[in-house]
C-alpha cells in the first residue's frame, strides 16, 4: 500500500517517460534518474528487455545505455 502510495505521487518517474527523454539528459541527470525510476517503476525491467529486443538498432543502443546508467537490476 505504501509502495503503491509512493508510485503515484512520483508517477513522472516511469520508464516510458524516462526513455523518451534520454537522449536529452546529462550524464549525471541520466544516472539519478535512472536509479529513481528503477526503484518507483516496477515496468522498468520488463520495458527495458522489449527495447532490447528491438530490430531497430538504435533502440538496442540506447536501451544498453539506459542499463548501464541504472545499475545492476533490483529485481
Amino acid at each position: 500500500m505504501i509502495r503503491q502510495a509512493v508510485r503515484d505521487c512520483l508517477s513522472e518517474f516511469s520508464f516510458k517517460r524516462f526513455l523518451a527523454a534520454f537522449d536529452m539528459l546529462d550524464d549525471e541527470v541520466r544516472r539519478s534518474t535512472g536509479m529513481l525510476v528503477d526503484k518507483i517503476d516496477p515496468q522498468t525491467v520488463p520495458m527495458l528487455e522489449i527495447e532490447m529486443a528491438s530490430h531497430l538498432h538504435s533502440r538496442r543502443l540506447r536501451a544498453l545505455s539506459i542499463a548501464r546508467v541504472i545499475g545492476p537490476c533490483q529485481a
